[in-house]
């Protein structure tokens, strides 16, 4: 992401197992926290996805237009977008998504932690503890610190997914109504999205959309969704 622009801040948060910067990119300058997280594991199609969504922004917020309903100056002001495109620099072998030091962060989060192990997999590690990674490690300080007041993530798959904990039957009718993926509740033992649901209480939703490929087909589907979440 473009970093080089004055209505873009950038923050190093922390740095990953090997060293590698962990990066946050922020649009707007309100105390209403919106929080956007890239793929652990290294996908492709979440990544464009994402990026497309954050170019868009940009471009609408430079040109001073309108965000859906919203005119984007007020917005700006209102508002702060906060990307964070790569949880883990470290990934080399998706799909596992793991860290440099053999661990997924995707999986390091407190909720029902540890998870299940794998068949496939008995021996996998998910850490010696919740967010002994510094990669969950970091983006769990970075929420506590910016509060948001909702999170989208972005992973591979199939759906618009709601964490177990989340209790929101607005938003899930909302959801049902305007995303034209299937959007549907399922337990997911140590993710970021459970534990902002569980513990901070913030509507985290997982968004696996590579059913509606190639990237740039499934963000002008995605647009209108997008305009009322992130303006609602």
């Amino acid at each position: 992401m473009n970093d080089s622009e004055p209505l873009i801040k950038t923050e190093v948060v922390g740095r990953s197992a090997r060293s590698l910067p962990l990066t946050a990119y922020s649009l707007g300058t309100g105390d209403h926290v919106l929080l956007f997280c890239g793929p652990f594991s290294k996908d492709p199609f979440s990544e464009k996805l994402l990026k497309l969504l954050f170019e868009d922004l940009r471009a609408r917020f430079s040109s001073g237009g309108v965000f859906g309903k919203a005119d984007a100056a007020s917005l700006l002001a209102l508002r702060r977008f906060c990307f964070f495109p790569d949880p883990n620099p470290d990934c080399a072998v998706p799909p596992e998504g793991l860290n440099g030091r053999g661990v997924p962060p995707a999986f390091n989060f407190n909720f029902s932690f540890p998870p299940p192990k794998p068949a496939s997999a008995p021996g996998a590690s998910f850490g010696a503890f919740p967010e002994s990674e510094p990669e969950s490690r970091a983006l769990a300080s970075f929420v506590r610190r910016t509060k948001p007041r909702r999170a989208l993530f972005f992973e591979r798959g199939e759906g618009l997914i709601f964490p177990s904990s989340l209790r929101d039957g607005a938003l899930f009718d909302f959801c049902l109504r305007a995303c034209p993926l299937e959007t549907r509740a399922a337990f997911l033992p140590g993710s970021p999205e459970e534990w902002l649901a569980f513990e901070r209480g913030v509507p985290a939703l997982r968004l696996c959309a590579s059913e509606l490929s190639p990237p740039e087909n499934a963000y002008r589907l995605l647009r209108p969704f997008f305009e009322t979440l992130l303006t609602m």
